[in-house]
Formats: structure tokens, sequence, C-alpha cells
């Protein structure tokens, strides 16, 4: 059982990545070596006294570790589930970039065509304000001479 652990935690060390992503890694990662260093002295103690000690709570710590293994739910599979999630989203990104790109495109010769209508309906309106402004002027100075004529 050593060995498995001394190898598990070798594993754990030699594993590149953010390891704070993964919940249970610092904890997991000190209980192993306590587990260890325990193992040892009690294998020390176990040799000279002719028993072994080692209290429920180790046990069940380690049953309960065992599982997670089993189940894939340990901290080197979690860091491998995180790593693949990184991939998968870089591939989706790599995939779909082309795809964005062309909708950019489309979207900003879009905004500037919308731009160019609504700047040509602005001129016509201008244009219309002004040949109303014209007109008014007009009638106003005919209504002045008229009104200056009338008066002479």
């Amino acid at each position: 059982m050593d060995e498995g652990i001394v190898e598990y935690v070798k594993e754990m060390e030699l594993s590149e990545g953010p390891k704070k992503n993964i919940d249970a890694w610092v904890n997991d990662y000190h209980t192993l070596n306590k587990c260890l260093h325990i193992g040892g002295l009690l294998e020390d103690e176990a040799v000279l006294t002719g028993r072994a000690q080692c209290t429920k709570q180790d046990i069940a710590w380690l049953k309960k570790f065992q599982q997670r293994i089993a189940n894939g739910e340990d901290p080197v599979k979690e860091l491998e589930k995180y790593h693949d999630k990184l991939r998968l989203a870089e591939e989706r990104k790599k995939h779909f970039e082309p795809y964005v790109e062309k909708a950019l495109s489309l979207l900003v010769v879009g905004v500037i065509l919308l731009l160019a209508v609504a700047d040509s309906k602005n001129k016509k309106k201008i244009e219309e304000q002004m040949k109303l402004k014209k007109q008014k002027k007009k009638k106003e100075k005919k209504k002045k001479q008229d009104t200056t004529e009338i008066v002479e």
C-alpha cells in the first residue's frame, strides 16, 4: 500500500497545471504525505512493539480516498479533467473563430450601410427643411413688399 501512495504522491507532484483549481488537491496531498509519515512511524513502532497503531479516522479517510480514486474523483484525475476542459474550449474557439470573424465583418458592413442610409435620409430632411425655409423667406419677403406697396 505504501508504494501505491508514494507513486500517487509522485504523480501529484509531477502533474502540471493550476492545482489550486482542484478543490481537494492541497488537503489530499498533505494528508497522503502525513499517511506516509505515520505509516513509516507505525512500521517502526510495529517492529519495536510488535503491534501497529492507526486511528479509525485514518482508515476511514484512506477508504474514502481509495473510493475517490476508483471513481476518478481524485486530485490527479480532476486536474486531467480540468486540462481536458481547457483543451476542448481552445478547440471550440479555434473552430468557431473564422465564423466569428466573418460575422463581425458582416456586422461592420451592416452598421456602415445603416449609417449610410440614415445619413442619406438626414440629407434629404435637411434639404427639405432648407427648401421650406427658403419658401418661407420668399413669402415673408413678398408679404413685406406687398405691405410696403399698400402703405405707399
